[in-house]
């Protein structure tokens, strides 16, 4: 308690420091410069700069410009922001340290990711396809309040466009490297002369694969994804409002591809083939049995009511998802001979309701209150091959215990089958009073109850010898059952320096519902859940505009204390499962600049610095470790600019640059001595596009490039070792991984026609 409370001092005294020195600082407000940016992070209308909360947000045109259209994307922008992959249906968001990336619809994500307000929360949710967005908000830091479901890390809102009174209509052709081809387009406006207004959207992207498989001569990491969506808004009435949306998105992308990283193994399966490893994750070397396509639908609509009752705006949203993905058999390992692959096949289903009332009154009383339900259904069909490779370490292991016969592949085929249902009923209200002019202080509160069910049932498929991998206990099925409940409070505090300065300090608490580990071998396991995870906030932070609203500068400094921190780990028999830490602390500070240098110039830059401590945590087999917290670089940056350059009647040219740093951080816990293979992180990020406008034209024309320095960081790591090298390799100290990596330099240009 000294410590958090020394830490909090600290951020304290920072940010007091800051805030002296800019509040001396001459300043007028002034409706040029940088423009004023409305969010709905508090679940109503506001000023990004009015809002007391650690947002970052991004408009249509940035979004446009940057080409943002994928999760990892967003990611670059925002320092704290992270992520892993395990393949194209699986991504793992983590803010500020807090996430997870373990495969199981028995575990909850730490980052909550919502569409036009709507939770996504299948874990085969969260890569969506970005395109028609009015703005992205990334609200950081435990969400406990006025957000559904409850999240620890932060929340991604990404709201659409609305159809308007007003045509729009707006078309991108885009061609690059890799033979990219992309194709969205936008039409909206009145259907009904001001009662109803409609609009489409939709994407294509194709593209061919980024690594080469030297195996079969095929590509992989290939690009096959189309989407849609269709929205109407009916004014009922001056006081009534429907708003209808539907979304439909089909993927039948390549399988990813892994690279084999380490010494050349000398087991006679791969030397007899002089399988050389060459650490380049532009070729690999895969067999045809574990280079196919996947296959994910993705559909959903919601219907949201909003009603002018007087005093206040109800809200009733009402949504339905389904998520249906196959990821047939890919290796883990990038082996030129069979050794594990997996095998997945989801289905999830979701209805979430929400009604809420959001006061109305110009008293010194602002308010919101609501209730959310949630039913789902997630199910998972994970099969598993493993060709266990005589000489191997995992071979002549199973020999040794009676499993095959040595100097013959031992070959094991199983498949576990995973039903997880959930309900979830909460509610929650949040007040702001203002007691002067300039000080206002909100609190809020939420109370959550989760049921949770799952099933289990672990099998032997017909071609396997005798007992499925790692399942001593054989074939079984079980059932588990539990519920939790918290109460997440919060409360701020803001003031306001003057008209373009505002401080602000927050305590507030985080709840992820517990789960189950019900893709292990083991049958006891497998019906104990895991404890819900908790967190507490506090937070302090300045809101700035200066120089004549030329200059905007936001601070944000924090401590977040973890009980029982969801840690995936992996046993010494390498299975996969969540665990309770003890506790766990980040302590951090993140800052957020953009100037107008001029009419035509803007530069950007945001830095975050992370100090994650594990505190407490048994590391099956090696018992209490040192190990930093997964998901933390230390420092991490964004910055960019955008200068428009005035041709006179020739029209005008726009340059823009994005560079991104994220230093080293872990992707998985691991014992201090073992982290090699889950490292991460990058030194240069480089985007950049040159775009011409013709004078009094409704065409564009770009040029881009992505990763403009070719720079490869994992996305996901793997240390299946014990499958290539033989003991005594093992214990000289042989290691190898298995990674996923991000995609390399991307460059083409695009067409656009706007009216």
């Amino acid at each position: 308690m000294k410590t958090s409370m020394h830490k909090v001092a600290m951020l304290g005294a920072v940010a007091g420091g800051v805030i002296s020195a800019m509040s001396s600082m001459a300043y007028a407000q002034s409706n040029n410069g940088l423009d004023v940016i409305v969010v709905t992070s508090e679940r109503r209308e506001q000023d990004l700069q009015k809002t007391p909360a650690a947002v970052s947000a991004f408009t249509a045109e940035f979004i446009e410009s940057s080409r943002i259209q994928s999760f990892e994307d967003v990611s670059l922008k925002v320092p704290s922001l992270t992520f892993s992959s395990a393949n194209k249906t699986i991504t793992f968001p983590a803010l500020r340290g807090a996430g997870t990336s373990f495969v199981s619809p028995g575990v909850d994500q730490s980052v909550g990711i919502f569409i036009d307000e709507v939770y996504q929360g299948s874990f085969s949710d969260f890569d969506p396809d970005l395109f028609g967005l009015e703005r992205i908000e990334v609200l950081r830091g435990p969400q406990g309040t006025l957000y559904g479901r409850n999240v620890t890390g932060g929340a991604l809102n990404f709201i659409t466009a609305k159809p308007r009174d007003e045509l729009e209509v707006a078309a991108r052709i885009s061609l690059g490297n890799f033979d990219y081809l992309e194709a969205t387009g936008r039409i909206a406006g009145p259907i009904v002369e001001d009662r109803l207004f409609g609009s489409i959207s939709f994407s294509s992207k194709k593209r061919d694969g980024t690594s080469n498989n030297r195996l079969t001569g095929e590509d992989l990491d290939d690009l096959d994804k189309d989407s849609i969506r269709m929205r109407l808004v009916y004014d009922v009435s001056s006081n009534v409002e429907l708003d209808l949306s539907a979304d439909y998105s089909r993927d039948k992308s390549s399988v990813e591809a892994r690279d084999y990283v380490g010494p050349t193994p000398t087991i006679p399966a791969l030397a007899a083939i002089n399988f050389m490893p060459d650490s380049d994750p532009e070729t690999v070397d895969i067999t045809a049995d574990n280079a196919g396509d996947i296959d994910r639908e993705i559909f959903g609509f919601s219907l949201r009511a909003t009603v002018d009752v007087g005093f206040a705006e109800l809200v009733s949203l009402s949504a339905y998802r389904e998520n249906h993905s196959f990821t047939p058999f890919s290796s883990i390992l990038g082996t030129p001979v069979p050794t594990v692959g997996f095998q997945f096949d989801t289905d999830a289903d979701q209805f979430t309701q929400e009604i809420r009332l959001t006061s109305k009154s110009d008293g010194p009383l602002d308010w919101v209150a609501g209730v959310f339900f949630l039913d789902s259904q997630n199910r998972l069909i994970d099969s598993q091959d493993a060709n266990l490779l005589p000489g191997s370490f995992i071979h002549e292991d199973f020999v040794a215990n009676g499993i095959g016969s040595a100097g013959v592949p031992i070959r094991l085929l199983s498949r576990a089958t995973t039903d997880v249902s959930t309900t979830s009923y909460a509610a929650f209200a949040q007040f702001t009073y203002s007691l002067t002019d300039q000080l206002n202080v909100t609190a809020g509160a939420r109370y959550t109850y989760e049921e949770k069910d799952a099933f289990l049932a672990v099998e032997e498929l017909p071609g396997s010898d005798p007992d499925p991998i790692f399942a001593g206990a054989g074939a079984f099925a079980v059932t588990g059952s539990a519920d939790f409940d918290a109460f997440t409070p919060r409360v701020t505090l803001d003031y306001s320096i003057s008209d373009n300065a505002l401080i602000y300090a927050t305590f507030s608490q985080g709840f992820k519902s517990g789960g189950f580990n019900i893709n292990t071998d083991d049958p006891v396991a497998s019906q104990n859940p895991f404890e819900p995870e908790r967190a507490t906030n506090y937070e302090a932070g300045i809101k700035t505009r200066l120089f004549d609203n030329k200059l905007q500068v936001n601070i944000a400094g924090f401590h977040v204390d973890y009980k029982d921190l969801q840690i995936q780990t992996t046993s010494p028999d390498l299975m996969t499962l969540i665990d309770n830490a003890g506790a766990a602390q980040v302590t951090g500070i993140e800052v957020e600049t953009q100037a107008a240098l001029s009419d035509s110039f803007d530069v950007w830059l945001s830095y975050s610095f992370l100090d994650a401590e594990l505190d407490e945590f048994i590391f099956p087999g090696f018992g209490p470790v040192v190990s930093r917290l997964p998901f933390a670089p230390k420092h991490a940056l964004a910055a960019g600019f955008a200068y428009t350059h005035d041709m006179g009647p020739s029209g005008s040219l726009r340059f823009q640059a994005n560079y991104q740093y994220k230093g080293e951080f872990l992707l998985e816990t691991r014992p201090d001595f073992a982290e090699s293979q889950f490292l991460s992180g990058f030194d240069n990020q480089i985007d950049a596009s040159v775009a011409y406008s013709p004078k009094d034209s409704r065409w564009e024309f770009s040029l881009w490039g992505r990763n403009l320095a070719d720079e490869r960081y994992i996305i996901f790591g793997q240390d299946q070792d014990a499958f290539t090298y033989t003991l005594d390799e093992l214990m000289a100290g042989a290691t190898a991984s298995q990674p996923r990596y991000n995609q390399p330099r991307t460059w083409g240009g695009s067409i656009i026609w706007r009216y």
